[in-house]
């Protein structure tokens, strides 16, 4: 029997029932993708502030920004950009492997009911003998 998009969205927590999808990570484990962006803000934030720091320097004493400190802060945003892209990916591709698990449950369910359907088993405690 097929259930419902409704009905299958229904997913039991305690007592109660909720509808919607429901995050299957344990509440305290976090994901790739998760670290690698909270390093990309932290980078980004660091190279940001050296650069702001560096040019308020600058400004204060009227003169050039080192180059060191150019090239340091720079790297850091390129850095963090190129985090951020590796933690969007692998946020994707943590949604890409939770559906094809799911896609697999299904087809597997499937097929269990299809052989069900197709050898029932004997009701009745009758024994079936040759």
């Amino acid at each position: 029997m097929e259930q419902s998009r409704l009905g299958s969205s229904f997913v039991p927590q305690g007592n109660r029932r909720t509808v919607g999808p429901v995050e299957q990570r344990p509440s305290g484990s976090r994901g790739a993708g998760d670290v690698s962006r909270q390093l990309a803000l932290l980078v980004f934030g660091g190279s940001v502030l050296l650069a702001g720091g560096a040019f308020v320097q600058s400004w204060r004493t009227g003169g050039a920004i080192p180059t060191s400190l150019i090239i340091v802060s720079v790297g850091g945003v390129l850095l963090s950009a190129l985090l951020g892209v590796g933690a969007l990916l692998a946020d994707h591709i943590g949604k890409l492997k939770f559906q094809v698990e799911e896609a697999l449950h299904a087809a597997r369910q499937a097929g269990s009911d299809e052989a069900r359907e197709r050898h029932p088993r004997p009701s009745g405690g009758a024994s079936v003998q040759k």
